[in-house]
This record gives structure tokens, sequence and C-alpha cells, in this order.
């Protein structure tokens, strides 16, 4: 594996993404209030519900027209995104997940962007923590 994201890429259903230029994943999990007189005045929490949340950026193609429009909305199924795109196991594996934000962006001097906010539906197997 490559320890810079030049080989990186993202594959619904097995299809790579075209113009995958950069992934991000965060979890975030409720802060449940777990305080008890036993804790000698110091607070204890505990996590409740974990979110998975990803982004995805994607560049047009501008030499064939070619742009990834993965619109507000849209389910995505068998969601992976690899650190190598020759990798035979990917760092997420997402079984189901909904685009909550989609935005599109372009300079005259510079390329298009597309940014994909996306969050899973129930599980996500992380494949660089072990379990």
């Amino acid at each position: 594996m490559s320890i810079t994201g030049k080989y990186l890429t993202a594959m619904v259903s097995a299809a790579p993404i075209a113009g995958t230029h950069e992934w991000s994943a965060n979890e975030t999990g409720d802060r449940l209030e777990a305080t008890t007189g036993a804790d000698n005045g110091r607070g204890r929490k505990h996590v409740g519900v974990i979110d998975s949340r990803f982004r995805i950026r994607f560049y047009f193609d501008i030499t064939t027209g070619a742009a990834n429009f993965i619109r507000t909305g849209t389910t995505l199924s068998d969601l992976a995104l690899f650190a190598d795109k020759d990798a035979d196991t990917p760092i997420y594996l997402i079984e189901s997940a909904t685009v909550f934000d989609f935005n599109i962006a372009g300079q005259v001097r510079d390329r298009f962007i597309v940014d994909a906010d996306i969050e899973a539906n129930g599980d996500v197997i992380d494949f660089s923590d072990g379990n």
C-alpha cells in the first residue's frame, strides 16, 4: 500500500468512481450522560448511537467531459473506499449510504469539483481497526 493518497479510489457496487480525488471518513457518537454519585464529582460519559459520515471529492475529466453527479438523495450500495486502487480490501466498506449534500464548483483557470457528503445507513466495516 502507498503511504500517500496518490492511488486512492472509491467504488460503488465494484465500479470505480471516475475522477475520485479524495475521500474522508468521520465517526461521531452521541455523548450520553452516565455520571453517578460513585464518580466522586467527576463526569462520566458513554457513547450512544454512532453516525458514520463520508465526503468524496471528484474532479471532472475535462478531456472527455465525464462528470460524476452523485446527487442529494441518492442511495449508494456497496460503497468502498480504498487507499490503493489495486488493493483487494478497502479501508471502509459501506453496504448502504445516502448522499445528503451535493456541491459543485468551477473556476476559469482551474477544474470543476464535486463534493458529495454521504452518511452510512447502518453498519460500516472498517478494515483498518482489526474488527
